[in-house]
């Protein structure tokens, strides 16, 4: 049996623009707002008002060196101080107290960066497992105190090294301090982890037009303290020798 369908019966639906007059005239006027805010309104004029765009997180923008970011600007200097003293210090203690050679400073450089390969791991755990309900803070918190005790302990091998002739140091302190090392390491990605992902999180809160001002704003203060402290670390071997 064939069967057949008739189409001219059938009619398209209606898109008549006059029946948009039995719109209230707050609704009409709320849309034209918004069209006028987004439609260009002449040569050299932008595109779209990007105060109409809001940020992706609640809250309003915040400016890195503000009052509401003190304490993030401070684990961001003490951070990176911590990152360049600890790159700067380790090698000449260990060629100065236990006489190692090119080849084995390497190696040791090589072991007490290990921890640097974990980054991806601290920020899926602070992601996942709060501690005390905070994320960013407490992980920052745990690296601070983890990289501060462990360069205490690293001046106190430094100190008890001094009592052994140049290059006579056993072998068992020289394991300890790199071991430590690598402990004061692993806290500074820590730290750099919660410090960096926190400030991403404050940029999406800003809106389109300003999104990443903070984030720029943090790279800089970085750089700069990563400079001020090569020049101490600079001046203070230039006055030793």
């Amino acid at each position: 049996m064939e069967l057949k369908m008739d189409f001219k019966h059938l009619q398209s639906p209606s898109f008549d623009l006059r029946e948009a007059d039995g719109l209230p005239l707050q609704t009409i006027s709320a849309i034209r707002d918004a069209e006028a805010s987004v439609l260009e309104t002449g040569a050299g004029q932008p595109l779209y008002n990007s105060e109409i765009y809001g940020g992706l997180r609640k809250g309003g923008a915040v400016k890195f060196f503000s009052r509401y970011c003190v304490g993030l600007v401070a684990a961001t200097f003490s951070s990176t101080f911590a990152v360049e003293c600890l790159n700067s210090t380790v090698q000449p203690m260990l060629k100065q107290h236990f006489g190692l050679t090119p080849a084995q400073l390497a190696a040791s450089q090589r072991l007490t960066s290990m921890p640097l390969i974990l980054s991806f791991l601290f920020g899926l755990l602070s992601d996942c497992y709060p501690i005390m309900g905070l994320r960013r803070k407490a992980y920052t918190l745990l690296g601070l105190v983890t990289s501060v005790t462990s360069i205490w302990f690293l001046a106190g091998l430094n100190a008890y090294a001094e009592s052994f002739a140049s290059g006579t140091a056993g072998t068992g302190l020289a394991v300890l301090v790199i071991a430590f090392a690598a402990f004061a390491s692993m806290g500074n990605i820590i730290m750099y982890v919660g410090i960096h992902t926190r400030v991403i999180e404050l940029s999406q809160r800003e809106p389109l037009g300003l999104r990443g001002s903070i984030l720029a704003t943090y790279l800089i203060f970085r750089c700069v303290v990563y400079i001020i402290t090569d020049a101490c670390v600079y001046a203070v071997r230039l006055s030793a020798t």
